[in-house]
């Protein structure tokens, strides 16, 4: 079931739809875990112009929301199991709606479609190769990393560099290998450009300081942004370019760089003067190893 949506995207909606009902039909007794899984993949395979499987799975849908338990509850002497019984099947009902919804806007769109002679797989692609040009532009028009997107910088935190550099080959020698490397470069970067820090560049007169913040970066959400726009991991501007998709935040103080007490931005839970913070002429020795 987790695979259909993958086979979905990649443009086999007959196996993909084969794979959910026959996981559906296989498994009886797990109508609320298949529900979730059947309305992402019939917006999957609709998204792609696939307008026959999604019906399809439009279909085992709404039926696996009518099969699922739940009643009035009118059955139950005990009171508290009677308001529960009540409750799941409130909770039936609102989910067949929302089934039933999904499969009939589904078939005003097919019966939509056919009336104008449209194709819907070819309306899709057009609409992924305009997204891509999209993006590409956007691309382009990025520095290479490191560089700040809205005052922020593009940050992989180590689980998630991890993750990125044995998957991507060539990657590490945009970020810095190893991880600490990385961190380094970061530090070095916002040190330069951050005004009011030490080491910055002095702030242009008659500007505040400006707030830099850190974008932790994501390696699902990489992938997904790739996957959208085609891009090439391996490019320096993609990974500035992802900075405004990368979405986690700063775990820490927002502004950078903390307070030398609090702790370090880089997770180390060191104290940011005793990490990241420290002197490079007395910290290199310790802080990489």
């Amino acid at each position: 079931m987790t695979a259909a949506p993958v086979l979905a995207d990649a443009g086999a909606a007959d196996e993909a739809a084969a794979s959910a009902v026959a996981v559906v039909h296989e498994r009886p007794g797990s109508e609320y875990e298949h529900f979730g899984y059947l309305l992402y993949l019939h917006y999957c395979l609709a998204w792609n112009g696939q307008l026959a499987q999604a019906t399809r799975i439009a279909d085992e849908t709404a039926a696996s929301a009518a099969s699922l338990p739940g009643s009035d509850g009118r059955f139950h002497l005990n009171a508290t199991v009677r308001a529960l019984d009540r409750q799941a099947g409130e909770l039936k009902a609102e989910t067949v709606a929302i089934a039933e919804r999904a499969r009939e806007r589904l078939l005003e769109f097919r019966r939509q479609a056919a009336g104008e002679g449209v194709d819907p797989v070819e309306a899709a692609a057009r609409r992924r190769r305009g997204a891509r040009l999209d993006a590409a532009a956007e691309i382009d028009g990025h520095q290479p990393w490191p560089a700040l997107v809205d005052d922020r910088l593009l940050w992989w935190p180590c689980a998630e560099y991890g993750r990125l550099v044995r998957q991507v080959a060539g990657v590490a020698d945009i970020l810095g290998s190893p991880w600490r490397e990385h961190t380094a470069r970061v530090e070095s970067f916002l040190a330069a450009v951050a005004p009011g820090t030490a080491g910055a560049a002095p702030t242009p007169a008659g500007t505040g300081a400006a707030q830099v913040l850190l974008a932790h970066a994501d390696f699902a959400k990489f992938v997904a942004y790739l996957e959208r726009t085609g891009a090439d991991p391996r490019l320096s501007t993609v990974q500035t370019a992802f900075t405004r998709h990368a979405g986690a935040g700063y775990a820490y103080p927002a502004r950078w760089p903390p307070g030398k007490r609090y702790p370090c931005w880089c997770g180390s839970q060191k104290k940011y003067q005793r990490c990241c913070g420290a002197p490079a002429s007395t910290s290199n020795g310790r802080r990489w190893l």
